[in-house]
């Protein structure tokens, strides 16, 4: 798309900060080259459908796998979703989401100023293009669910 003049947006790597366990623990997958190769496997996946594949791999292998790789595949899930809508951080802190966009990313500023003011007080933009909001959800998967509803409205 370059060679041919038109505008390619680089894909963002976001950076995500929660407070849960999610990795691949070494009593599933007991040979340490092989967690590393998948560790490596699963920071080059793009797309759900990609997830879907190493998923049923992982499972066909090693068996069902355990909570904390469910959550990993999540929190993957999680990236490749907000590398869409130019997030560049996405943190959850004391019942609070932060996310932290590309300045001229994806997402149009006049959209989260829109989203900001049918907020009613439940959304605060900050100068450095910081969108703080206080979830409903009370669980982490439910987080993310709502995070997605929002961005999806602000393209």
């Amino acid at each position: 798309r370059e060679l041919k003049g038109e505008e390619v947006q680089e894909r963002v790597t976001p950076e995500i900060h929660i407070p849960i366990e999610a990795f691949i623990p070494p009593e599933y997958i007991t040979n340490d080259n092989q967690r590393l190769l998948f560790y490596k496997r699963l920071s080059a996946l793009q797309d759900e459908e990609e997830i879907e594949e190493i998923t049923g791999e992982l499972r066909d292998r090693f068996g069902p796998p355990p909570p904390p790789l469910l959550n990993l595949l999540e929190v993957i899930r999680l990236k490749i979703w907000l590398s869409q809508f130019s997030v560049q951080r996405f943190e959850l802190r004391d019942n609070r989401v932060v996310l932290t966009f590309v300045p001229e990313g994806a997402i149009a500023p006049e959209k989260v100023v829109h989203l900001i003011q049918q907020g009613g007080g439940t959304y605060q933009l900050t100068p450095d293009m910081r969108l703080l909001y206080t979830p409903t959800a009370r669980d982490w998967r439910g987080v993310f669910d709502e995070t997605r509803n929002i961005l999806q409205g602000l393209m």
